[in-house]
Order: C-alpha cells, then structure tokens, then sequence
C-alpha cells in the first residue's frame, strides 16, 4: 500500500537498479576528477622545487647578529622559498638610517631563493640590512630586518638579532577576498555537480514522473560573478606589493596559477551559458571548474613544502574539489527544496525523500575526504600541539568548531527530520530550515579557510617572538620571556608576583643566572634591573650556542623564604625558529594511509546505500 502518495517502503527492483547504476556513474565521476587532479599535481610538481611557506629568511652573510673585524663586499641572504624578483629587494643603512649599499639589489637567476647587494668599503659601525620579498610559489610578501657590526663593537638587542617575527606585507582584507573566491568557485563547481549527476536521475523516477524541477541558472552565474570580482581584487590586491602586471603573471607561480584559472573559469562560463538542459556542455562545465578549483592548490601553502609538496598539493586538490561538491551541493539542494514549494504535499514529501537518498552517499563519502585530507593538512601545517596558540592555530581551531557544528546538525537531519518526511507534512519546512543553517556555516567555515590561506603556517609561525617560559614554587608565580630566544644579542624579562601580588621594589631583589646544558662551561650572571611595569629586564644578553639552556631566578622578599625557581628554553639558530617538516618518507606513508581510509570510506558509503536501497530505508546525511 502507499501513504500519501509515497512510494511502497520497499522500491521495484527497477528502482534499486537504477540507483546503483547511478551510483556507479557518480563515483566515477568523481573518481576521475580527482585522480586526473592528483596526477596534474604529481606531474607538474616533480619538475620544479619548492621551499617551505612564505619565503622566510634561512640563512645570511653576513649573518644577523655578527660581528666583522672588516667589511664585507657584498650582502646575500638565502630564503626558503624562490622568490619574485620585481617585488624583492635588499637594502643596507647605517645608523642615522642612510642607504649606504650600491643599489644593485638582485635575486639570482641560477638560485631564485636567495639575493644579494653590493657594498662600498664600509667604515666601522653597525649596519642594518632591510630586506623584502614576494614568494613566487604562494604570492605572500614578507619584510623584515637585521644587524650586522664592522670592526670592534656588539649591535644593541634590537638590531643584532635576524630571528625576530617578519612582518608580512597581506591586507588586512585579503583573508575576506579569498573568501570571496573560494565561494564563488566552490558553489559554482559543486551545484553544476549536483545538476549534473543528482538531479536527472532524482527526476527520472516513477513516482515523480511529470515533476519539473530546476536549480535557479542565478545561483551559477552569480557565483561565477563573486568568483571573478573576487579575481580581480585579489590581483589589486598582489600589485601592491611593487611587481608589475606583467611580471606578475609570468614570473612567479601564483602569478601563472593565477591566470591559468581565470582562463579555466571563462572557458567555463562559455560552456555553462550553453549547457541549458544539455548534460553534453554541462560535464564540461564541470571538469573546467574542476581544474579551476585545482589550480588553488599550487599557489597555496602546500605548494610551498620542501620536499613534501608532492603529496602536499595532491591532498590540498582532493580537499578542495571534495569541498566544492559538498558545498555547492548543499547550496543546490537548499535551492531544490525551495523550488519544489510549489508541488503538492506528496509529490513535494517524494521528491525531498528520493532527492536526499541520492545526495546523502555521494555527500558523506566528500565529508570523509574533507575530515581526512584536512587532518593531514593540520598534521604537515600545524605539527604540535603547541603551535595551536598562533593565529593559524587559531584559524584552524575554529574551522574545528563549524566542522562540529555541522555535524550536530546533519545529525539532526539523519535521526530525526528525514525518518519524519513520509508522516508530518511540517517536515520539509524543517529540512529546510536545517539545510539553510548548514549552508550558513559553511559559508563562514570558507571564511576561516579565508585566513588559513593567509596566514603563515603554525609550524613555521611558531616560536617567532619571545620564548617562555614559568614556574610556581610555594606563593611565588615566575615567568620568563626570551626574545627572539636564539643565537645573538636576547633581551630577557623577568616577572615575579606573590599570590598574584607585584613584589615591594624596595625590599625586593631578583637574580638571574644562565648556564648552557649542553657542556659544562660555567654559569653566566645576568644583571637584572626593575622597569617602571614592575618587570626585571636585561637588554642585549648574548646567547653563543644553540640548544638547552637553564635559567635559574632566584628570589629574595620579606614574608617569603628565599626562592631558587629553574626554567629550561630551547636557543635556535639564526632563521631556524619554528617546528620541523615531518621527514619525507613519514609523510608518503602518511599519504598511503589516506588512500586507505578513503577506500574504506567508498566501501563503507556503498555499503550502507546498498543497504538502504534493499530496504527502501533512507540512508540520508543531509550534505554533511
């Protein structure tokens, strides 16, 4: 018997068939693209290397912090990544801030990762050397200084040291423009995905025959209009950074990336235009933004590993393409549950019921691949727990909390609303309702991939600026800063408090000592003095080895018996701050796994539709 107009519980054999045969046409649908993605990645990447995330200083000579008995010829300094040679330069000041190199500064052609200037004879001083880059791989411009001393003398703490945090020259309203392409892209790739191999066989079925059903051609080309304003401000945005338009978009990756998809995504725009009802030209919309979304992956973060970028960029391909057929198809159910208003309450009730057993499998098996691929991501970007308290760190914490957001969500769509939709005609206004909640937070969820794709990766970023350290010992709460904390001139700050109380400067006192713990060389006494924030500083304490050292404070103050409290810092040579990239062959066995969990997750999403279309249950996930 039927309810309401609704199919039997258990479908016709035909059904069943017809549903597997479209299964079967979408995984290898999305099988294709994905492979032919990670093969472009493997094939385009193998002939050219790469180095790690924005181009940070590696090394220099003269290096940061030292001292010359006489002047140099010449200043270079190396970077981790090639560099833009119209957006990078090198100047050298003396103190009253006049330029004093030859105003030759060049990145060189045989070595794109490092440049050099010309010096004259310099007198005995100290000297500034002032350097900026473009990264040709992912685009991000840095800036920073050091110091180096000619003849007898030691530059103060603030110049010696070539470690301190460089500044990055991205707008502030960069994270929100990529947000703006990445939107644009991804609805537009995932609901041509969605028309393309969810809709026609939903239609097809002998319960809705006669149903007319289509997504709004406003949607598409709306996103294709986001995702070419967002191109074009993005581009602005890079010119400020000093290079030409055209070297821009010829010298460096992000450049070329650049126009390649915008060539993608007009080609697209051609055939979307003339895809009206033709699965022909819609396929080819498709794997053009396909390759569009692709060509993100090689001007991002990943494409600027060393020697990781291979499996890097593939993993970066798979996550974006999963993600655009998850949000885009979110978006495009959103839009047929609005369309399909209009039908009769069983015909709607139907149409909703068979439309979320199509999309549900092929939506959770792209969840699998956003969770796995993402925590790879993390795993290579972040690599410590520690590194979470940096701005990426941030970022992808809060990516972390959407993600369960979603879920929770979808698990109210799964448990409750799609087992509803063949008894309570409220039901679709609900699913609705869930729908529209989860393409909100997706939404902002593409904000916070916005600002991972700025920001400097946690492993790299981690560490830049003061390392601390504290300790408690009775009623006394001790913390020490270091900054840069690595090879050079350091200046240390000392913080005492009893039970929360600022210790009485004048019947107070604090000591410092610093001992190396990697040989036994003696202890160094540091002088300490009160500064009016009632912290003990000491400026310019030269630091000569890297690795462990041990800093112990000592306190003396009425009402507490005299303290001893010891605290053990890392001191990282000049330009090596930050956490190191996992080894090469952990990270090839790392993407071998992810193969296997992928192919698990296909089995298991099989399965279960399998399953459900056996039983005539609905196995829905509602796109998340």
């Amino acid at each position: 018997m039927e309810r309401r107009g609704l199919p039997l519980s258990v479908p016709p054999r035909g059904r069943t068939i017809r549903i597997m045969k479209f299964t079967r046409r979408a995984s290898r649908w999305i099988a294709v693209v994905l492979v032919a993605s990670a093969l472009a990645a493997v094939c385009a990447l193998s002939a050219s290397g790469v180095a790690s995330a924005h181009a940070n200083l590696d090394r220099a000579e003269p290096a940061p912090g030292s001292t010359l008995p006489t002047s140099p010829r010449v200043v270079r300094i190396w970077f981790t990544e090639p560099l833009l040679a119209s957006a990078s330069g090198i100047e050298v000041l003396n103190t009253t801030g006049r330029r004093v190199d030859l105003a030759d500064s060049k990145v060189d052609i045989g070595s794109p990762t490092s440049m050099s200037v010309s010096l004259p004879a310099l007198l005995d001083g100290t000297y500034t050397v002032a350097w900026h880059n473009t990264s040709s791989a992912d685009g991000h411009p840095l800036r920073n200084t050091y110091a180096f001393t000619v003849g007898v003398g030691t530059p103060g703490a603030s110049a010696a040291s070539g470690t301190t945090a460089a500044v990055s020259g991205v707008s502030a309203f960069d994270p929100f423009v990529r947000w703006i392409v990445l939107a644009g892209l991804l609805v537009a790739l995932g609901v041509e995905w969605f028309a393309l191999v969810v809709l026609p066989p939903t239609l097809a079925q002998r319960e809705l025959r006669g149903v007319t059903v289509e997504i709004d051609r406003r949607i598409v080309g709306g996103a294709l209009a986001m995702f070419a304003i967002g191109s074009l401000i993005h581009l602005g945005l890079q010119l400020q950074n000093g290079s030409g338009i055209v070297a821009l978009l010829t010298e460096g990756r992000w450049g070329q990336m650049w126009l390649l998809r915008a060539v993608l995504v007009a080609l697209a725009a051609a055939t979307w235009l003339r895809s009206r009802g033709q699965p022909r030209w819609r396929r080819a919309t498709f794997v053009l933004l396909a390759l569009a979304a692709s060509t993100l992956a090689f001007a991002s973060h990943a494409a600027g590993l060393r020697d990781l970028e291979v499996p890097a960029v593939a993993n970066d391909i798979i996550h974006t393409v999963a993600a655009g057929i998850w949000v885009g198809g979110l978006v495009a159910l959103l839009a047929v549950i609005r369309t399909a208003r209009p039908l009769a309450d069983a015909r709607r009730r139907a149409l909703l019921a068979t439309i979320t057993q199509r999309f549900s499998p092929l939506a959770m098996l792209a969840t699998a691949a956003l969770l796995i691929t993402g925590t790879y991501a993390t795993w290579i970007e972040v690599a410590s727990r520690s590194a979470f308290a940096t701005p990426y760190g941030y970022a992808v914490a809060a990516k972390v909390i959407l993600y369960a957001a979603l879920i929770a969500v979808a698990a109210t769509n799964l448990l409750w609303i799609t087992r509803r939709l063949h008894d309570h005609p409220r039901t679709p206004r609900l699913l609705a309702a869930t729908v529209t909640t989860e393409v909100a937070l997706v939404l902002v969820a593409l904000l916070a991939a916005g600002f991972l794709t700025s920001l400097e990766p946690a492993r790299s970023a981690f560490g830049q600026g003061a390392r601390r350290a504290e300790v408690t010992t009775g009623p006394l709460h001790v913390r020490l800063a270091l900054t840069p904390g690595s090879l050079g001139a350091n200046r240390i700050e000392v913080r005492v408090d009893n039970n929360g109380r600022a210790l009485p400067e004048a019947v107070s006192s604090v000591t410092l000592r610093a001992q190396y713990s990697g040989a036994d060389l003696g202890a160094q006494d540091i002088e300490l003095r009160r500064d009016a924030s009632g912290a003990y500083v000491a400026d310019g304490v030269v630091l000569s080895l890297q690795g462990g050292w041990q800093f112990d404070v000592g306190v003396s103050s009425p009402g507490v018996f005299d303290t001893q409290a010891g605290m053990r810092l890392p001191i990282a040579p000049a330009g090596e701050i930050g956490i190191a990239l996992p080894q090469q062959s952990t990270a090839l066995l790392a993407s071998g796994w992810q193969v296997v969990l992928l192919a698990l997750a296909v089995l298991v999403v099989a399965e279960v539709f399998w399953k459900s279309t056996r039983s005539g249950q609905i196995a829905n996930w509602s796109g998340t």
